[in-house]
């Protein structure tokens, strides 16, 4: 924990006060509720950075929250209590980077924090430093995730009067790794206890970590490492062939890939393909893999273009949404990948949480015996805590029928029919070619002719029409002019 990193939150409209913690010069992590304080979002924010005995002191800024997107729906009631705040200037405190744990064990685990509970106010200011100590007892549970025990805590409040409010919002730290943000205290237990929210859940949600990678100090990612009562031990490392969605959103975004709803909305198939739907099927499959004997997730069909790939990216979705998500990998599409690559992840994520695999172009993988993954998946996970989904073409499903795909998977085929189709393209005019849309000159009919009816195609001629027409490129009759 870094005192000069301490970050006083206050709103206005309603007015409320919490705590905060600094994760990059302009990102600060809090708990959802202080910045929605009677359930609907605060009308301003400031926030209060620093320490008056570390670093250069406090500075103020003003702040608007980041994550959630406060101009989408109201987050739902099952929402992590979480929110990152972006300060309109920021705040030089240095550069190392946050580091992320994940308490395990069974012993407790030491915690420490600070923040601004209403019981350390006084006549002379109503927000000061309370330093947090205590253990953290990774066996208990509560409905917010980690239980705090407080060796040093308030008396009772009168009335109405929460001692330990304004606490919310300050960031737990074990073994020097942030693993959690503090969202309530416990009045039955007389205030001796504090529960957090576990940062790990949102790492695993790509608009959290998106921010985090990008907007973090520099070097911040979004590995976890294991921290228990003796010190930090990382996970096994997975093989390079395998990247957490975490990282393969990461790899992906460098590219200016199209497979994520704040690049290009997904346009359901309306049928069996359609992603939910699909992840409610794997979902039956893992709880009743006793029952299913080998079957452990879909493949899906489709030709070159068919969405494929961005159906993967949906199920994902659905897969990190769940209470507690699930952890999702992608296994890279290499003919290096073996089964013991594989199940080398499995086993290491046993007894941990459900796990999703995901194989794009499954023929790619040449050294990965489909029977003895089944048969590994039967003799080292017999509960179903592992679900994949898989992609072919169609003219490389007879190979993977040849080597026994049936006994693992369900095909799944995707529509590729030309309503469907239409649909797709339509909204890649929408969500990449906005500008083109609107000019005179051109507009959907003329896009649709020159972008043809294959999506893959019309994405990369759209995106390329709007990139010319935001550079102000003229050539009449066949290149964008401004609106």
């Amino acid at each position: 924990m870094d005192p000069d990193r301490l970050a006083l939150v206050r709103t206005g409209d309603p007015g409320g006060c919490g705590s905060g913690y600094l994760i990059g010069p302009q990102l600060v992590l809090t708990a959802l509720h202080v910045v929605r304080p009677e359930g609907g979002w605060a009308g301003r924010a400031e926030v209060r950075v620093g320490h008056p005995r570390y670093g250069a002191g406090p500075v103020d800024r003003r702040a608007q929250v980041c994550w959630p997107d406060p101009q989408r729906d109201a987050p739902p009631a099952d929402a992590l209590d979480l929110a990152l705040l972006w300060l309109d200037e920021p705040v030089d405190t240095g550069e190392p980077p946050v580091r992320w744990g994940r308490p395990g064990g069974i012993v407790p685990v030491p915690f420490e924090g600070a923040g601004f509970p209403a019981f350390a106010a006084d006549a002379g200011s109503p927000a000061h430093f309370e330093y947090l100590r205590g253990e953290l007892p990774v066996v208990s549970t509560s409905s917010s995730g980690w239980v705090l025990n407080c060796p040093v805590w308030p008396a009772p409040g009168r009335g109405k009067e929460r001692p330990w409010e304004g606490a919310s919002g300050a960031a737990i730290f074990c073994h020097g790794r942030l693993v959690g943000v503090v969202a309530e205290d416990n009045r039955t237990m007389g205030y001796r206890r504090l529960h957090a929210v576990p940062v790990h859940e949102a790492l695993s949600l790509p608009g959290f970590a998106g921010l985090v990678t990008r907007c973090g100090h520099p070097g911040t990612t979004t590995t976890l490492e294991d921290v228990t009562a003796d010190g930090v031990g990382s996970r096994a490392r997975l093989s390079p062939h395998i990247r957490t969605h975490t990282d393969e959103l990461a790899r992906l975004r460098d590219k200016g890939s199209y497979l994520t709803r704040d690049m290009l909305r997904f346009v359901s198939p309306r049928d069996d393909s359609d992603p939910k739907r699909l992840f409610r099927r794997l979902a039956g499959l893992t709880v009743s893999a006793s029952g299913q004997e080998s079957k452990r997730g879909v493949l899906l069909i489709g030709p070159a273009g068919a969405g494929k790939t961005r159906t993967c990216f949906e199920v994902a979705k659905a897969a990190l949404e769940q209470r507690p998500p699930w952890q999702v990998l992608h296994v890279a599409r290499s003919p290096e990948v073996s089964t013991d690559d594989v199940m080398a992840v499995v086993r290491e994520q046993a007894g941990r949480q459900r796990v999703l695999l995901i194989f794009d172009y499954l023929d790619s993988y040449d050294a990965l015996n489909l029977e003895a993954f089944g048969e590994a998946l039967r003799t080292d996970d017999p509960e179903g805590r592992v679900a994949c989904v898989a992609s072919v073409r169609p003219g490389m499903l007879g190979k993977l029928r040849e080597n026994g795909v049936g006994l693992l998977l369900d095909e799944v085929p995707l529509r590729s029919d030309r309503e469907h189709t239409a649909e797709v393209i339509s909204q890649i005019f929408v969500d990449v070619a906005p500008g083109m849309l609107k000019t005179k000159a051109w507009g959907a009919e003329r896009l649709s002719e020159v972008c043809g009816q294959r999506p893959i195609i019309a994405l990369l001629i759209a995106r390329e029409l709007e990139s010319r027409l935001k550079a102000g490129f003229r050539r009449a009759g066949s290149r964008p002019t401004p609106a």
